[in-house]
């Protein structure tokens, strides 16, 4: 029988209860997680570590079942007491320098089982920058939501959190100009949150170093923002406007002051080759290296294949080569004659000179850092 015990002694003699402290303490609590607990709280939490022996000692105890009731089990031992404590020793553990350590201790399975959302929320950032972005959302995505439904009630400090990581997240990206995973992140986000402002105009950012001025113009002006985001928003209706004034053009950028303007066009569609502006240079030149992997066509005329040039090493005599297309930003001009020339001190490096340069309107805004080419 369940629960039960059979009596072997004979008919009408007295039962007697003989029990000892180590049957109940079997009984009731050795195996248990609130014995494991006991065992975690009575070792030093200052023993050199920050603490991480006691964090992972506590965490290893969720994976035991308990024994006793909630209302049977004293009151430092008890789940909210206990997750208190991992809090704190979480926390000392980051401020020390072990954000890995917590975070691999700490793991999705434990956070579930302890079922505490402040716990999971301390620790993501310490997963956002051991182990990125992509899984401190996750975190929140899917733990953090477990954790959520399990309690029944919203965490609308949870939903900040989370909204703030997926903008830091494409802050990042665009910066890089990272488009094409950036509009990724943004459309996952925007999922989660539509109405939020400050990624809505995240959108515009990606389209805009995508290159995309039509699609940013549409989505910036498709609703309302707050007065505080309005210096934003005028800041990138700006960008469109001069994105569009700028189209069919060649919009080359440089460090704004400076005296270089650098540049990279494709050749003959295969090759990237980096190139500086250089007005007084009467030819486009490329180094020997590129005219050989693209085996360019050697030109010829009444003065021979090749002619002297004036370099800060003296006169070098250069080849002439046809380059067939050289396309910047996406426009092609065809048919470029080039000196073969490698310039002393610039390994790798070619002049894009007036020959190709004379094809197109210049306007320089050394202030802004800007090469406008407008085709003739």
């Amino acid at each position: 029988l369940n629960n039960a015990y059979m009596w072997a002694g004979g008919p009408g003699e007295s039962l007697s209860n003989n029990s000892t402290v180590e049957d109940f303490y079997n009984q009731t609590f050795a195996g248990g997680r609130e014995e494991q607990f006991s065992k975690a709280l009575a070792l030093n939490a200052d023993s050199g570590n920050s603490g991480l022996t006691q964090l992972a000692a506590l965490a290893a105890a969720w994976q035991t079942k308990p024994k006793l009731s909630l209302r049977n089990t004293p009151d430092y031992l008890r789940p909210a007491e206990i997750t208190k404590l991992m809090r704190r020793l979480s926390r000392r553990a980051i401020r020390a320098g072990h954000g890995a350590e917590v975070v691999r201790i700490l793991n999705a399975d434990t956070l579930r089982r302890a079922a505490d959302i402040n716990l999971l929320m301390d620790i993501v950032p310490a997963v956002t920058t051991v182990s990125g972005f992509e899984a401190a959302t996750s975190l929140i995505e899917h733990t953090g939501r477990d954790i959520v439904q399990a309690g029944g009630h919203n965490v609308p400090a949870l939903n900040a959190m989370h909204a703030e990581l997926y903008k830091e997240w494409l802050q990042s990206l665009v910066t890089v100009r990272a488009v094409k995973e950036g509009m990724t992140i943004w459309r996952k986000a925007s999922d989660f949150y539509p109405k939020d402002p400050s990624l809505h105009l995240l959108g515009v950012e990606l389209l805009l170093a995508a290159g995309n001025w039509r699609a940013a113009d549409t989505l910036l002006y498709n609703r309302e923002y707050p007065a505080a985001l309005q210096d934003k928003v005028d800041l990138l209706g700006r960008r469109i406007s001069d994105m569009k004034g700028e189209a069919g053009k060649i919009v080359i950028h440089f460090q704004p002051g400076s005296s270089t303007i650098p540049v990279t066009a494709l050749l003959n569609a295969g090759m990237n080759q980096k190139f500086m502006v250089d007005t007084g240079a009467s030819m486009v030149t490329i180094p020997s290296d590129t005219a050989d992997a693209l085996g360019l066509k050697i030109i010829s005329d009444y003065h021979g294949s090749s002619q002297d040039v004036a370099t800060a090493g003296g006169m070098v005599s250069a080849t002439r080569v046809m380059i067939d297309t050289l396309e910047i930003n996406g426009w092609v001009e065809h048919d470029i004659p080039a000196l073969v020339l490698d310039i002393p001190g610039q390994p790798g490096m070619g002049l894009l000179g007036l020959n190709y340069l004379k094809r197109f309107k210049m306007n320089l805004n050394n202030g802004q850092g800007s090469l406008l080419l407008t085709p003739r």
